[in-house]
């Protein structure tokens, strides 16, 4: 259920989920919760609403590689 909701937080409104490096746009992949919410072990925050999108990551959790630089921010 933590992790449900967690996700239904970090896709944008219509439910798609933003792409991530090079990848491609998931569309319908869970419902919206359009809240803002602060994951602070894993360095990411979501600010959204019914009509902005934004989430920041800075750091890094581990020496594995990434497809994403140690900061990102989508709009």
């Amino acid at each position: 259920d933590k992790a449900l909701r967690a996700f239904q937080i970090c896709v944008w409104q219509d439910g798609s989920i933003p792409p991530i490096g090079d990848s491609a746009v998931y569309e319908n992949a869970a419902e919206s919760l359009n809240i803002s919410k602060v994951f602070s072990e894993s360095g990411m925050a979501v600010i959204k609403d019914d009509d902005l999108y934004v989430s920041l990551i800075c750091g890094r959790r581990g020496d594995a590689h990434k497809q994403v630089d140690d900061t990102s921010i989508t709009v």
